[in-house]
């Protein structure tokens, strides 16, 4: 199954993508509505939205994709209010409260996949010559041949940065997709620098991880 998974908290929802990848299913993440013009979007079975608080005009974005889409559409959220609850079921949108222990039935395979599946970069197939390779069921990196292990706030970082290989991407756009906005440019600093120290020969010679002019940073994967 090919499954969309709109995230506006990329570490909280890191076990959830990886029950997905584990279970064998097709995985397309975005953070962003401007995303939504995915080329792999066209293909899709099931979109999760992962929104832990909702904001002034999620009602009406619920209701576009409803009516841009006839695949079953989740809300995960903490909590929703029972009129716009009503609303949503009315155009047959499930709602799921609870971040913690998402059950989506309709998700659920056979389990039939190898749990070291790699994930490749959105619209490619695996290239096992890749120089990093990102293993989700492990939440490592492979680095040629070792393996590296990542904290959740350095697996969710790095996972962001290899999914836009070769796109520069700004501390602010971190801050958004990483920490939910609730944090400092500090925060990114150290964490690429912990990045850095475990998959880099050389760190102060970053060969993978990249800071780009402007306060940036790039992942080069190839």
């Amino acid at each position: 199954m090919a499954i969309l998974l709109w995230t506006r908290c990329w570490t909280c929802s890191l076990p959830l993508e990886t029950e997905i990848v584990f279970k064998g299913h097709q995985l397309v993440t975005i953070v962003h509505r401007n995303e939504l013009t995915h080329p792999q979007l066209h293909s899709i079975e099931h979109i999760l939205l992962f929104w832990p608080t909702l904001s002034e005009g999620d009602l009406d974005i619920c209701l576009s994709l409803r009516k841009a889409n006839t695949v079953p559409i989740t809300l995960i959220c903490q909590r929703i209010g029972p009129e716009d609850a009503s609303v949503l079921a009315l155009q047959e949108i499930e709602i799921v409260e609870n971040l913690v222990s998402v059950h989506v039935p309709s998700m659920r395979l056979a389990e039939n996949r190898e749990p070291e599946a790699v994930v490749p970069l959105a619209g490619q197939s695996p290239n096992p010559n890749r120089s990093i390779q990102l293993i989700h069921s492990t939440r490592t990196v492979k680095v040629g041949n070792k393996e590296v292990e990542l904290s959740r706030r350095e697996f969710g970082l790095f996972q962001f940065l290899y999914e836009r290989s070769g796109k520069i991407i700004d501390r602010e756009e971190l801050i958004h997709s990483i920490w939910d906005g609730a944090a400092a440019d500090s925060n990114v600093y150290i964490t690429i620098q912990k990045l850095r120290q475990k998959i880099e020969e050389n760190p102060r010679f970053p060969k993978y991880i990249v800071t780009k002019k402007g306060g940036g940073y790039m992942l080069h994967n190839q």
